[in-house]
């Protein structure tokens, strides 16, 4: 082999060792650490960050953005209002968006949409529904599924069938169908279906002697009792909010700590990661962002926003009308 050859071929294998880690596409929906009643649009690196919607929030706690991308559900609240659930056409973002349940119930956790568009929360009396042809009345209707004391956060399966609930620390898969409930894992919260439905991703508590030692990351499959992989989990830290990627490859994340920070080591360990579903080393995301992003969705596709001419900023310059 010539020196030709040789060079060539140590350009490839960079190029290919680059292309390896490149931090993988799509879009980031978030609530931005600055202000927490807005819904922001950036790349996954957090570029190109600007503003989803004109309209904004006292704060919004929980967002869900419909698998084919029509509709963005978000549970939020007014200045002196209850929380209440809010739906957003993306595809037509001048629209104002619609309050689902109108202060008709007290303190509403979570909220999600599935495909065909049913919207399923959870409230102190249990699962909640509201059918997807209800989202075009003045006020939809609202069925509930089943009876819990507390239910904290909620995940529709791919297939429009499934809930994924966590109760008191554990997780559960409802079906709608069927009406079984069975449980999938203890010490869980914050469950997050896999694009293909087979798996589910969660934070796990760790507990040790008693006491609540760390939150994990970890990954099992939606079925009884099933094996549990730990993908990362470290002491002194947290980590919380997984969220898949378009093409199931890798689960992101928000890691803290309740240390006094007092070395870069420590300083670059708080933030947004990704970790590849399989397991491995994590990757920091939405570094163009300031700040901790903890209310997030990863979509493959983008969108316009509104208006184009005064809300589309470089992140951190001051927004003018």
């Amino acid at each position: 082999m010539n020196r030709y050859s040789v060079c060539c071929l140590c350009f490839l294998l960079i190029l290919f060792s680059n292309a390896a880690e490149a931090v993988p596409s799509g879009e980031i929906i978030f609530v931005p650490p600055l202000d927490w009643g807005e819904i922001w649009i950036s790349n996954v690196d957090g570029t190109n960050a600007r503003q989803l919607f004109r309209q904004t929030f006292e704060q919004v706690h929980k967002l869900s953005v419909q698998k084919g991308n029509k509709y963005i559900l978000a549970v939020a609240e007014e200045p002196w209002a209850q929380w209440d659930i809010y739906l957003f056409n993306l595809r037509k973002p001048k629209a104002t968006r619609k309050n689902l349940t109108q202060g008709r119930f007290y303190w509403i956790d979570d909220a999600d949409i599935s495909k065909n568009g049913d919207v399923v929360f959870g409230y102190e009396g249990g699962l909640y529904l509201i059918k997807s042809r209800e989202l075009v009345k003045r006020e939809p209707a609202v069925e509930k599924l089943l009876d819990r004391e507390w239910v904290d956060a909620v995940e529709w399966a791919p297939n429009g069938q499934q809930i994924a609930f966590s109760h008191r620390n554990n997780l559960y898969l409802f079906d709608i169908v069927t009406k079984e409930v069975f449980q999938i894992a203890e010490e869980a919260d914050a469950p997050a279906f896999s694009p293909n439905g087979k798996q589910i991703a969660f934070e796990a508590s760790v507990v040790r002697k008693g006491q609540l030692w760390t939150t994990g990351l970890s990954v099992t499959t939606a079925r009884p009792k099933a094996d549990v992989n730990m993908l990362r989990v470290r002491k002194d830290y947290l980590y919380r909010n997984p969220v898949w990627s378009p093409d199931g490859r890798y689960i992101a994340y928000v890691s803290y700590t309740n240390l006094d920070v007092q070395n870069i080591e420590q300083f670059q360990a708080i933030g947004n990661f990704i970790i590849p579903a399989t397991g491995g080393e994590p990757k920091p995301i939405l570094l163009g962002i300031k700040g901790t992003e903890w209310v997030f969705e990863w979509i493959d596709e983008a969108y316009p926003v509104e208006p184009n001419e005064s809300l589309v900023t470089t992140w951190g310059k001051l927004k003018t009308q």
